[in-house]
């Protein structure tokens, strides 16, 4: 992996102690320099544990936009169904191809932050991982040739995505600071208006799927719960269907994917959700999924 030009060269590494070496301060900012053999174990694995959290890069221009925020996407795939991963070469697989799609990179993404996307286990899949990107705008996403090598490299090798696996889901974070709180009390209205018209916009085919990772907050928009998520910025329970967190706002209902074009498809109904939630034009009663639906068919 490229990894950038040293820090500094032929000292010690703080991390580990060895002599002679070149530092380097690698993607997590808060782990300092340290040399390439401390990266290798730190950052370099094959498979990532569940809490691994990088600090973000963020790549792309939204140039024009209303609202600048980037979108990271985290991808759920399994190993055919009822198979073993166990046997793959899974290092092998992920150097090959970060080696292809790093050819199809634009928008001058830092080649020491390659790969823009890194690798995760988790615990509600049975036989599967967790594929992580770093923040993108929708033009890099709709530009970038990473999501087409993914898929086709993923398949080569046994995995599979799409709607077909009801345990997988995609879930896309948008960047927080780039909304006020009307804006975000306005997109929970909305998502929350109907979780049956959600379900059917999702694209999932298992409704207690949905339910279990994605769920109906419990909770109607004048309640004081409601409110209070506004007012501290965060939601209680992550699984559901709209996440608010520290950093981002999460949506957390669509079905699993299994090709570039249906990353596609979701980001522009994620996009459409939010333009439709923040637009003045729109009035809060009229904030629905259904009236939604009944807009974007006006303009097809």
């Amino acid at each position: 992996m490229i990894i950038g030009n040293a820090e500094r060269s032929y000292v010690s590494c703080p991390k580990c102690g060895r002599g002679d070496v070149s530092l380097y301060r690698y993607p997590d900012s808060s782990y300092g320099l340290c040399c390439y053999s401390c990266f290798e174990s730190r950052y370099n694995k094959p498979m990532q544990s569940y809490s691994f959290k990088p600090t973000p890069v963020f790549v792309g221009k939204n140039d024009g936009e209303s609202r600048d925020y980037h979108i990271g996407i985290e991808i759920e795939v399994e190993y055919k169904k009822g198979g073993a991963a166990d046997h793959i070469n899974f290092e092998a697989w992920r150097d090959d191809y970060a080696a292809v799609a790093a050819r199809s990179a634009r928008d001058g993404i830092s080649k020491m932050y390659w790969p823009m996307i890194y690798f995760k286990t988790d615990r509600s899949l049975e036989n599967g991982l967790e594929i992580i990107t770093h923040p993108m705008s929708h033009r890099y996403i709709n530009d970038t040739g990473l999501f087409i090598e993914l898929f086709d490299s993923l398949k080569a090798i046994g995995f599979k995505g799409g709607a077909d696996y009801t345990r997988c889901g995609t879930h896309y974070h948008i960047s927080k600071a780039a909304f006020g709180k009307k804006d975000i009390y306005r997109m929970l209205k909305l998502v929350y208006s109907d979780m049956d018209d959600l379900y059917k916009l999702s694209g999932r085919k298992d409704f207690d799927q949905f339910s279990k990772y994605a769920a109906d907050a419990s909770f109607d928009v004048k309640n004081k719960e409601f409110l209070n998520i506004i007012k501290s910025g965060q939601t209680q329970d992550r699984h559901v269907a709209m996440n608010v967190t520290a950093h981002t706002l999460e949506f957390r209902f669509f079905a699993g994917v299994g090709s570039y074009k249906d990353i596609l498809k979701q980001v522009k109904t994620l996009r459409s959700i939010i333009n439709y939630a923040i637009s003045p034009d729109v009035d809060y009663k009229n904030l629905t999924i259904k009236n939604l639906l009944k807009g974007e068919k006006k303009c097809a």
